[in-house]
């Protein structure tokens, strides 16, 4: 069959099984470039793991039973930053929004800290994970490795 004599729901049918299919074709995509990148770059192993290293080293990590544990430690962090945003951002938003002397006194700073972008405020971020926490977390903030801190009992 032709296309152009396909019905519109035959086309319809193909179509939303091609949008279906796109975000896993965007992953392997960027997986195969992630690969090539490093096959191309000679990157070594130790600064830039492979897919399928990591793949390993995830499955590893799930054998030991320690993955889940890594995962629940992740989004607690999440978590707990985000309700101390909330709970700082919201009352200042409150009162910045309610009196308008405030605002009209904090208006410059807001209105230049909106034009950095979000990226900038990384270096502030480590500095900040630098100071207020212990080594083991500090190491696995900058991402140079992956510690268990109750084995190794690594606490300052």
């Amino acid at each position: 069959m032709r296309w152009s004599r396909c019905p519109k729901t035959e086309k319809k049918l193909i179509r939303n099984n091609l949008y279906r299919l796109m975000p896993i074709l965007s992953a392997v995509v960027i997986i195969l470039l992630w690969q090539l990148f490093i096959f191309v770059t000679k990157i070594p192993n130790y600064k830039l793991p492979t897919p399928l290293q990591v793949f390993e080293s995830l499955q590893k990590s799930f054998n030991q039973g320690i993955l889940w544990g890594a995962v629940k430690v992740s989004v607690i962090r999440g978590a707990t930053g985000f309700l101390f945003a909330i709970a700082i951002a919201t009352p200042l938003g409150l009162l910045l929004g309610l009196n308008r002397n405030l605002r009209l006194l904090f208006r410059p700073i807001l209105v230049g800290l909106q034009q950095l972008p979000s990226v900038a405020w990384v270096p502030a971020a480590v500095i900040l994970v630098w100071t207020f926490t212990s080594d083991c977390l500090r190491g696995n903030y900058v991402g140079c490795c992956s510690i268990d801190c109750q084995r190794l009992d690594c606490r300052n």
